[in-house]
């Protein structure tokens, strides 16, 4: 989830290297989002046809809701650079009186961020100009993570702070991270918003409170139901909250598969605009002929496969391929269908999510099984790194 959050933030800030800099460009600078929204919804209620201020908007609300992530995370006192906690590991600034936080008040703030993006994927679903840029420079993008009015942490510091391979070799040859995003990269950045929302709305379905405080004392400074107890207290506590999960939001598992299904569509699409360019013009995500601002060069192998792997993803979130048949002790003595259906799964979810371990038969149809082998050629595909270009492509 760090790659994730990492590579949000690249692609979503900065300045450029034009003669005119976007109208964005003055409040990813200052970090006055707030007053950059204002001035770019004015700007499009004059030049409604303005799909650069409109791009610029989209990337502006995406970063406002990181950095009320981080200021929320900041304000209880997260520990998220030594926990593994997902959304939780923005290198906030710490904080030396941290209020107390809760198990409501954390799904409080997921759900907030859930809402900043769904804002900004709906600002950028309306950009429709094929031959759309946005040249920004990432290494001018403050935050304001400590909330006291102050923009004082830089992208490039959030950047060091997270990485720990020392894998910023491409900063020498561009220090202030010059990328020129274009149509394609609409589509990309739209697709990760759904990605995070599908995220968020799946971990909001469930009621995980006990498992949340059993875990809150490593990752807050002030956990108000924080457990407490002998390692054979907590052996026996743990199973006892896993035991008490419930899906108390289930609309939210529905929600999480179209969210799925539309990140599928719109990865194809990035790969669509970005295949037809000519230029080579600071790319974000190149084709195989042109060369990233990361240095980094793509083939169309791996595009091929990467395209491949979410066409199979997309027909297992539709239902028209189900997962592979794993659960044998869930239909007693009768010969199970095919396989599981996840759609039917997802928008009927059972009320205790223990009883994943024995579905009864409404989950199971005589669908084809999903491609295995075509779900995972593009881990070969990518080389001796493919994780990292994976977080990239999204």
């Amino acid at each position: 989830m760090r790659s994730i959050i990492w590579g949000c933030l690249l692609v979503c800030a900065s300045t450029l290297s034009a003669d005119e800099a976007p109208l964005v460009e003055p409040y990813l600078k200052s970090g006055a989002f707030d007053k950059g929204e204002q001035a770019l919804q004015r700007r499009l209620e004059t030049e409604p046809a303005d799909d650069q201020a409109r791009f610029g908007l989209g990337v502006l609300q995406v970063l406002r809701g990181v950095e009320r992530l981080g200021q929320g995370l900041h304000e209880y006192g997260v520990k998220g650079q030594a926990a593994g906690e997902m959304f939780v590991r923005l290198p906030v600034p710490d904080n030396p009186d941290p209020a107390p936080i809760t198990y409501q008040l954390f799904r409080r703030l997921l759900d907030d961020f859930r809402r900043d993006l769904e804002l900004a994927e709906a600002t950028l679903a309306a950009v429709k100009d094929d031959r759309v840029k946005l040249p920004l420079h990432l290494a001018d993008v403050a935050f304001d993570l400590d909330h006291d009015g102050k923009a004082t942490d830089s992208l490039m510091t959030l950047l060091k702070r997270f990485d720990q391979r020392n894998s910023l070799d491409f900063l020498q040859k561009n220090p202030q991270l010059h990328v020129t995003f274009d149509r394609g990269d609409v589509a990309w950045l739209r697709a990760y918003c759904h990605l995070l929302m599908g995220f968020l709305d799946g971990y909001l379905a469930v009621n995980n409170e006990a498992v949340f405080n059993m875990r809150s004392a490593t990752l807050f400074a002030k956990p108000r139901s924080a457990f407490v107890g002998t390692d054979a207290e907590r052996s026996k506590a743990w199973s006892d909250a896993y035991a008490t999960l419930r899906n108390t939001e289930p609309l939210r598992w529905h929600r999480m598969r179209l969210h799925f299904v539309q990140a599928a569509a719109l990865n194809k699409e990035t790969w669509e605009h970005i295949r037809k360019e000519t230029d080579n013009d600071a790319e974000w995500l190149p084709n195989a002929k042109q060369t990233s601002m990361l240095g980094l060069r793509v083939n169309d192998q791996m595009i091929d496969t990467w395209l491949g792997l979410w066409d199979e993803l997309a027909a297992v979130f539709e239902g028209k391929k189900t997962l592979p048949y794993f659960l044998s002790s869930s239909v007693g003595n009768e010969k199970p269908k095919v396989g599981v259906n996840l759609q039917r799964l997802l928008d009927d979810p059972p009320e205790n999510v223990n009883d994943i371990q024995k579905l009864d038969e409404r989950y199971f149809t005589n669908d084809p099984e999903i491609d295995v082998q075509r779900l995972l050629m593009w881990y070969f595909a990518f080389g001796n790194s493919p994780m990292p270009f994976a977080f990239w492509f999204n």
